[in-house]
């Protein structure tokens, strides 16, 4: 295995490896459930200014489908200027 970081592998390792492929949202337990925990990408366009509004696309994929789908929907939405959530559970 290459340790070179400019290799291809290490390259799309760290890619891949992205924060805004890998967020969780959590939901306290309350008296009706459980504590809820969802899995989600953050991908596309990031707004340079808090106030700036971006639009912005919810993507549930259905059955087996799961937010690394959002890995190559990436370079597409930042170039068309929106924001993908894509909500894994």
């Amino acid at each position: 295995m290459s340790s070179d970081p400019d290799s291809p592998r290490s390259q799309a390792l760290r890619y891949i490896s992205d924060s805004r492929f890998h967020r969780c949202f959590s939901v306290p337990a309350a008296d009706d459930h459980d504590a809820l925990s969802f899995t989600y990408a953050d991908v596309g366009h990031v707004p340079v200014t808090q106030g700036q509004s971006t639009p912005t696309i919810l993507f549930m994929p259905g059955m087996f489908g799961s937010r690394y789908l959002a890995i190559p929907m990436h370079a597409i939405a930042a170039k068309l200027g929106v924001r993908v959530l894509v909500v894994d559970r």
